[in-house]
């Protein structure tokens, strides 16, 4: 089960401006889901898998020709930060093509000092947080869900007087 997130409309319209789009956020935050679901018409390659890595690394170019140009998700793009170049040469030669490259990685002071010197007003950057409180959907079965973790309600399906983890979303959110 998907649950819709507050980011996906701002996702959309920097997909339609924007020739890359980088969705970053912490760790289990749900940006591989988010992306996943919200460009389901892209091709999708996680760079958590070795033999993906070393193909990206070894010749990023014919990685990339296996797209053409064809929309891709490259989720955990901080893996191959030599493929940044190469997106940048792509991106320069065919500019009009809007929402062509989707990544997706970890906040990381290198992930974003790689981008900002390759890809700067080539990529429009979007930050994925966990949940927010206006996010968590009430269920018929009395429970609250809120990524893995459910809070139980009160039976008219509001939220209990000041659940700890309500307090811990509304920060994040």
């Amino acid at each position: 089960m998907y649950w819709d997130r507050q980011l996906a409309e701002v996702f959309q319209h920097a997909r339609r401006l924007f020739p890359a789009v980088l969705v970053t956020g912490p760790r289990q935050s749900g940006k591989t889901t988010f992306l996943q679901h919200e460009a389901a018409d892209a091709a999708y390659v996680s760079f958590d898998d070795p033999l993906q890595r070393q193909f990206a690394t070894a010749d990023p170019n014919g990685f990339l020709d296996q797209f053409g140009e064809r929309p891709v998700v490259l989720d955990e793009v901080q893996y191959v930060p030599a493929l940044f170049s190469y997106l940048k040469l792509r991106i320069d030669a065919r500019r009009q093509l809007h929402g062509r490259f989707l990544l997706s990685g970890s906040q990381k002071f290198g992930l974003m000092h790689n981008m900002s010197d390759s890809l700067a007003g080539r990529v429009a950057l979007l930050d994925l947080l966990p949940f927010a409180a206006g996010e968590i959907r009430v269920i018929t079965t009395g429970l609250c869900v809120a990524s893995d973790q459910r809070l139980p309600c009160e039976p008219t399906g509001a939220l209990p007087q000041t659940p700890p983890h309500l307090h811990l979303l509304e920060r994040l959110g």
